[in-house]
């Protein structure tokens, strides 16, 4: 398991804020164990690529709130210019077609 039952729920209202394009204010962090950054990389690049709502700015921004405790030491254009690394690579992999 990769977070815990409530971290779940929370990242899923956090998905809904991001697709329905709403206020980042309300976005609470999710702690992670056993994801690396690439794989939260790749997380932010699918659902960016599924809900095609903002640019890939917003997306590292969502990124960066949701997993603040695992992003801490990372720069959110960092985060952006990442986001497609190594597409076969970590735990979860980059999805072209949902």
């Amino acid at each position: 398991m990769y977070t815990s039952d409530d971290d779940l729920k929370q990242l899923g209202k956090n998905i809904i804020i991001y697709a329905e394009e709403i206020d980042f204010e309300n976005i609470k962090p999710v702690k992670v164990k056993d994801l690396s950054n690439l794989d939260l990389y790749h997380f932010g690049w699918n659902i960016w690529n599924c809900f095609k709502v903002s640019r890939q700015d917003r997306a590292a921004q969502f990124l960066k709130l949701t997993f603040a405790e695992a992003l801490k030491d990372v720069e959110q254009n960092s985060i952006k210019t990442h986001l497609k690394d190594d597409e076969q690579k970590g735990l979860i992999k980059i999805m072209e077609d949902f």
